[in-house]
């Protein structure tokens, strides 16, 4: 459902996006500032995601992402009640009921979490359980 008046488009019911490659909503001169390779497969993998709720507001560049959300990529998925997008910030913030796992077993469970794509930095918040594994050097 499109409104006019706000400029939102709603989807409802079983929702499901697939970005071939999430590279594709940052500007190239973002892309050429990130460092970290980690963050670059991520971007440059095929990202699913799946919520009972969409709201994409197409002017302001934003989504917003309710109930059982479910974001899937090679190797890691997250999950939580929310998920919020913001292009101009470049932030994606993962709300109530999250939980990140990766591959090689690493995981976290917190209240709140914040990707930052600029920053290129990851927070947990609230954290309740985590596991991450160390290497030795």
């Amino acid at each position: 459902r499109y409104e006019k008046k706000t400029g939102a488009l709603t989807l409802t019911g079983n929702v499901l996006v697939e970005l071939t490659k999430a590279e594709s909503l940052l500007r190239q001169a973002r892309l050429r500032e990130i460092k970290n390779q980690e963050v670059l497969r991520g971007l440059r993998a095929k990202t699913t995601i799946t919520a009972d709720r969409m709201v994409v507001y197409p002017k302001r560049r934003e989504c917003e992402a309710t109930g059982n959300v479910q974001v899937t990529q090679k190797g890691q998925s997250a999950r939580a009640d929310s998920a919020f997008y913001n292009h101009k910030t470049e932030k994606i913030t993962l709300s109530e009921n999250v939980e990140v796992r990766k591959e090689h077993g690493e995981w976290v469970k917190a209240k709140r979490v914040v990707v930052d794509v600029k920053a290129q930095t990851f927070r947990a918040e609230g954290v309740q359980e985590s596991q991450f594994l160390l290497k030795k050097s």
